[in-house]
């Protein structure tokens, strides 16, 4: 089985799906406004919201797995560059869910 190759497929799906979740996230808290028809409570306390924060952290999860499968041993990367890119994408990936949910926290009720 090529389980690199296979992390790699998962990575690049991982990555993707956060970066789609991350807009419905932002679309969610844009329904927390004004209604001529009123809100429900779910979406102006910020339930959608924060549903929306742990779909993203639990992709996010998903794509640090993969992370560590596509650059542990033996294909760990070597020199700065490689370095830097690995490392800058694992810090894409957690970033996110992080700043989903300190959106979350700064959204007044």
């Amino acid at each position: 089985m090529l389980a690199a190759f296979e992390a790699k497929d998962g990575f690049a799906a991982a990555l993707t799906i956060e970066g789609v979740v991350f807009v419905a996230f932002s679309l969610s808290y844009s329904l927390r406004g004004y209604s001529k028809k009123g809100r429900n409570r779910f979406f102006t306390k910020g339930g959608l919201g924060w549903l929306t924060v742990v779909v993203i952290a639990t992709v996010a999860l998903a794509g640090v797995f993969d992370w560590i499968a596509i650059f542990s041993k033996p294909h760990q990367p070597h020199g700065f560059r490689e370095k830097w890119e690995a490392y800058a994408l694992l810090g894409g990936v957690i970033a996110q869910p992080i700043l989903a949910a300190f959106i979350a926290t700064q959204v007044p009720d």
